[in-house]
């Protein structure tokens, strides 16, 4: 009998790992990756960030992803988004730092229309988003 009692206890203790583990938390996201152009080039580095419709309940947090070489990768909520665009590349110069190394110097200087003014808006499904394409002029 007791052997009974213990099979149970070690089968409920076993079903509920598995089904403690499978239980997620936070909000579920999705692959989003594409590619950001200026003025016709690759963006040589920044990020994009996917801002949450805030008329849309639900919608999930702030996601941002780095852009290296014009292309991004990451993971956001699904619904509709805005698009925050921030770049820099570098201008040739080198600076000398605090510690008398050399850098080269970068710019950051995309226009306002493509960040904090933006209107650009995208609908991200439920689903693998790649392939978006921002081409900024």
């Amino acid at each position: 009998m007791a052997w009974v009692i213990y099979r149970i206890t070690a089968m409920l203790g076993v079903v509920l790992m598995v089904v403690g583990c499978q239980v997620q938390s936070g909000p579920v996201t999705y692959p989003v990756s594409g590619m950001v152009t200026y003025q016709g080039k690759p963006l040589e580095k920044g990020r994009i960030s996917f801002i949450p419709d805030t008329k849309e309940i639900g919608s999930g947090p702030t996601c941002a992803c780095e852009i290296i070489a014009g292309k991004f990768d990451g993971k956001s909520t699904a619904g509709v988004k805005k698009i925050e665009i921030y770049g820099s590349w570098k201008t040739g110069r080198m600076m000398t730092m605090d510690d008398g190394s050399g850098q080269v110097a970068e710019i950051a200087s995309i226009p306002g229309k493509y960040n904090e003014l933006s209107q650009i808006k995208v609908e991200l499904l439920p689903q693998a988003n790649a392939g978006l394409a921002f081409d900024l002029q």
